[in-house]
């Protein structure tokens, strides 16, 4: 089983965050921006994306323009373009990045009256580097900006495009932000490193791809924890927590149409007082089986409790949550005639994000 829904969380993002991102490849880019999208519309936060150049606008429309979630957060006021083009004078602003950073209080505002919890200014700056005289310039306004973001009322994530910049430049991006971010995910940056202290007296390109494996080798530390966070122990499906989250996911993203199947073990013995819980417990491994050998690769199991799970499943009309139910049912059979002594009871009902009925 494939879990389709679920992303990295980006949602710890909070009012005077600084986060870098460094993306090498379109499709990072684009799955950066369909997670970012996503979070948005799951945690109540707009995102306003700058535009500064030509290029920023070619870059925006090869991967988020592309997106069918970009159309409807737009509609949904969820997804903003600032088209800032001509208004910028990067030179000037890089010796007063308080400037650039003023331009965005009447959108913080707005997003406040709005309800949302949080207003994402995404500036992809890399287009920028090639305006200033020195790369020098760009460090040095990435630097007073992470000194004067805490007092801001809005997240400021920062994109580059490392195929543009050079190694120094890049180590010197990832060295002056205490958040980064890797294809979909957002961490803290372990190795952040003060603007008087220096990293290395070896190459940049060295330091630099030394330092990404690191971060590389921390995100997977961090998805296993995720992962192990969100399993159940005893069937090894995801528990009510990662459920409910993947539930909210779906019912706020409007193109991802989904139906429910939810599966009760139908053994009231197993809540008498003194029943085994050894038993309690083989019952609920021998419904996993038949859920797992039911499932297809899209399906998301859940165990919510000691008697219930749920199966989410890609689609959302009637035909694909019956076919859901029948599958099931057919797995079931088979289990039972190999357990005719001690047969398993399962009770199906479901409903579609779409058409909803019963079984």
């Amino acid at each position: 089983m494939r879990n389709v829904y679920a992303t990295i969380d980006q949602s710890g993002l909070e009012p005077g965050d600084h986060l870098c991102f460094l993306y090498d490849r379109e499709e990072d880019y684009r799955s950066w921006a369909i997670v970012s999208l996503h979070q948005a519309l799951v945690h109540g936060e707009k995102i306003v994306f700058v535009l500064d150049s030509d290029e920023t606008e070619a870059a925006f429309q090869r991967s988020w323009g592309i997106l069918p979630e970009t159309r409807a957060a737009i509609q949904r006021d969820r997804l903003r373009i600032l088209d800032l083009r001509g208004q910028l004078d990067w030179s000037e602003l890089c010796q007063h990045p308080e400037v650039f950073l003023r331009h965005f209080h009447g959108e913080a505002a707005a997003t406040r009256r709005g309800g949302y919890r949080l207003l994402r200014l995404v500036a992809n700056l890399t287009s920028v580097t090639k305006e200033i005289a020195t790369s020098d310039q760009m460090i040095q306004f990435e630097i007073n900006v992470d000194k004067m973001i805490r007092q801001q009322p809005f997240a400021l994530v920062c994109e580059y495009d490392r195929r543009q910049v050079s190694y120094d430049f890049q180590l010197n991006l990832i060295a002056h932000h205490p958040l980064l971010a890797q294809c979909d995910s957002v961490f803290e940056n372990f190795y952040y490193i003060p603007y008087e202290a220096s990293y290395s007296s070896n190459s940049p390109e060295v330091v630099l791809q030394h330092w990404l494996n690191n971060l590389a080798t921390y995100r997977q530390a961090q998805q296993e924890l995720w992962e192990a966070s969100m399993r159940d122990s005893l069937t090894g499906f995801y528990n009510q927590a990662f459920f409910e989250s993947e539930l909210a996911t779906m019912e706020q993203i409007a193109p991802r149409a989904f139906s429910l199947v939810m599966v009760l073990v139908d053994h009231p013995e197993i809540n008498l007082e003194g029943f085994d819980p050894r038993i309690a417990h083989e019952y609920l491994r021998r419904a996993a089986g038949v859920l797992k050998a039911a499932s297809r690769e899209t399906d998301v199991i859940a165990r919510l409790d000691d008697r219930q799970f749920a199966v989410l499943v890609p689609g959302g009309d009637s035909g694909t949550m019956e076919e859901t139910v029948q599958r099931i049912r057919t797995a079931l059979s088979d289990h039972n005639r190999e357990h005719q002594r001690v047969p398993l009871n399962l009770f199906l009902w479901g409903a579609s994000s779409r058409t909803k009925s019963m079984q």
